[in-house]
């Protein structure tokens, strides 16, 4: 494993000149400022994204440069519990592409991106699509992405994904001052409004939420079941499947 990691926001432009040559892409989190219940700090999946993405640079440079993490994202469906920010959809899309273009200026044509926050996934794919087709290449990892099969063996509850003990039990192995571990509390479910709706059920029709029609104290799961060697468990799975995606990822980029 390499044992630096390349950030360019620490480095000076004198110091980034001497390493670009080796530089193939960039990787930078995304996350979210939300409710996470009595459970966990807002800031988390912009701290487990971040934590994930900076070990994932850790193990590919000099090859990438890590950007500083975006902390906001895509958070509509939490606004109603107190706190909560969000984006909309056109401006991280915005972000997104002035960041990809910007490196684009200087001659790196490769982004990863390491989301933390579900609500980012169908914007980013719908922005993904249009940078591609514009020539940069450009993909999303995460840990409900890559590591969704040890989640679903994780999890003691039917329902989980959010401030339950999976994401949980990833914050204990990754930003540990973000868990309330004297206040943890079981999600307060309310009935689903319409069949086949469940968000872990075998049959499901999409359909949004706001997260106050799901539970009552913004929380999923049961976080009092939280453990850190689950989360370092699925720490493990993401970074090494996300490692091996890079690797191929990051072959050749400059044939984009």
């Amino acid at each position: 494993m390499n044992e630096s990691v390349l950030a360019l926001a620490d480095l000076t432009t004198v110091e980034a000149k001497k390493i670009w040559l080796q530089v193939r892409g960039g990787v930078v989190a995304i996350g979210s400022l939300e409710q996470h219940g009595p459970n966990l700090g807002m800031s988390v999946d912009t701290a487990i994204a971040d934590a994930l993405a900076r070990r994932l640079a850790q193990r590919l440079a000099p090859r990438v440069v890590l950007l500083p993490a975006i902390p906001y994202g895509v958070s509509y469906h939490h606004m109603a519990f107190t706190g909560s920010l969000t984006l909309r959809a056109e401006t991280l899309d915005a972000i997104v592409s002035d960041l990809v273009s910007s490196l684009a200026h200087h001659d790196v044509r490769c982004l990863i991106v390491v989301n933390g926050h579900g609500g980012n996934t169908a914007p980013l794919a719908t922005t993904f699509g249009r940078l591609r087709f514009e020539g940069f290449r450009i993909a999303a990892l995460s840990w409900f992405g890559l590591a969704g099969d040890e989640a679903a063996r994780i999890a003691r509850s039917p329902s989980y994904g959010h401030a339950c003990e999976v994401e949980t039990s990833i914050a204990l192995a990754l930003s540990p001052h973000l868990v309330r571990k004297n206040g943890l509390a079981q999600g307060r479910l309310k009935a689903l409004p319409f069949r086949h709706s469940e968000i872990r059920g075998p049959a499901r029709a999409e359909a949004s939420y706001r997260f106050e029609e799901l539970t009552e104290n913004g929380a999923l799961g049961d976080a009092r079941l939280a453990t850190l060697e689950d989360g370092e468990r699925i720490v493990g799975t993401t970074l090494e499947r996300a490692v091996a995606f890079a690797e191929d990822f990051l072959e050749n980029v400059h044939d984009v």
